[in-house]
């Protein structure tokens, strides 16, 4: 009788680190397009920079206007997501979970969906350096461009 129920624990543990590696594997997918997207949003910007630095902008403030604008972003996406953290998405999966009395999604019968204030600020922080760093690299390489190059880039 151990030996069943040692192998039933074994095979909920391993199934439980499938779902957290499968978890993880999303969240990183999820973080690399968010890099993307603000990247290349930022980088189809390099004439409005060249015609800025042509007009005699510093580069300080052209990366500043690039951050802050990525920050916007950032909290925006951020909010978003706490609102449906704790509005949102319980009562969605309620919906997955078959009808029982004994089974909520909010912990009752077992069945736990909610995240841990731990688990939520780390992603918080993630995307907002992630968002950051997305901002930056391009907004600093096209700063540093020659302007009457900028305004010649199609």
């Amino acid at each position: 009788w151990g030996e069943r129920v040692d192998g039933f624990r074994r095979a909920l543990t391993l199934a439980s680190q499938i779902i957290a590696a499968m978890g993880a594997m999303g969240i990183l997918l999820s973080l690399v397009g968010l890099y993307g997207l603000v990247s290349y949003d930022v980088s189809t910007r390099t004439r409005e920079i060249g015609i800025r630095m042509a007009l005699g902008a510093a580069r300080a403030s052209l990366l500043r206007m690039v951050l802050l604008q990525g920050l916007v972003l950032a909290i925006c996406g951020i909010g978003a997501g706490l609102l449906l953290n704790f509005y949102g998405v319980e009562p969605m999966l309620e919906g997955f979970i078959p009808p029982n009395n004994n089974v909520k999604a909010g912990g009752g019968g077992g069945v736990e969906f909610e995240f841990g204030a731990a688990a939520v600020t780390v992603l918080m922080l993630a995307v907002l350096a992630l968002t950051m760093l997305a901002a930056y690299i391009p907004a600093r390489r096209a700063a540093s461009v020659d302007p009457s190059t900028a305004l010649r880039c199609e």
